[in-house]
């Protein structure tokens, strides 16, 4: 049976087996999204490129995720009150890969704002409750470096989505069913990952969430100030 992080927050030193399973299934879950964030970016901005798009819509495109991220921050901390976070990051991994089959099947531009929107609102999930997991379940002393290692990882992997669409390439279907396997990827350690309520639902105090938060919002005044 899977342990339940009802508040498992140790002032210790000591490390248990479900916590290091818990926090490298979580750390991978994390690293692979990453990679298909940093996928899909290039991706759709490069699609566009090669119709003949505007700079300007693809750069509000790459802004609709950011936006949904910002969004999204406000609205979690009441679906972690009443959800196990276990089921909160499986939901969003198979939304995920839902989202990505619905961008491989529309040309839509507008169909294509609203995905990508709704998929920055499932990012804040996986973010937020993945951030909040790992520093409840690390020892106090470890945090600083668990959460280093955490972002070191997070950032190699966003290099890693170029890589991937330098072989994959932008046209057909290829890089969307990479996009699919990646995220059926990130949804397996978390079967390792036992169950987890949260002592608090306070966001940590600058995470991914709130970087993008600072883009989308960055990001906003530069394009009014373009007007």
């Amino acid at each position: 049976m899977a342990r339940d992080f009802k508040r498992t927050s140790p002032e210790g030193s000591l490390w248990g087996r479900q916590q290091l399973l818990a926090l490298a299934a979580l750390i991978g879950c994390l690293s692979i999204y990453g990679i298909t964030i940093s996928l899909f970016t290039p991706l759709l901005s490069l699609i566009l490129e090669n119709r003949g798009a505007s700079a300007t819509l693809i750069g509000a495109l790459a802004m609709a995720g950011p936006v949904g991220v910002m969004l999204g921050s406000f609205v979690i901390p009441r679906f972690m009150r009443q959800i196990e976070g276990r089921k909160l990051l499986l939901a969003g991994v198979v939304i995920e890969i839902v989202l990505i089959v619905a961008l491989m099947s529309t040309d839509s531009i507008f169909a294509w704002f609203v995905i990508r929107f709704l998929g920055g609102l499932t990012g804040v999930v996986l973010f937020v409750v993945t951030e909040t997991w790992m520093i409840e379940i690390t020892p106090e002393p470890h945090r600083g470096r668990v959460m280093g290692l955490y972002n070191t990882t997070l950032a190699l992997s966003f290099a890693l989505g170029p890589l991937i669409l330098s072989m994959t390439g932008v046209e057909g279907e290829t890089p969307f069913v990479a996009g699919i396997i990646l995220m059926a990827l990130a949804g397996l350690p978390l079967l390792f990952a036992g169950t987890y309520r949260p002592s608090s639902v306070e966001e940590p105090g600058f995470g991914i969430v709130r970087f993008y938060t600072c883009c989308a919002i960055a990001g906003t005044c530069l394009l009014c100030g373009c007007f």
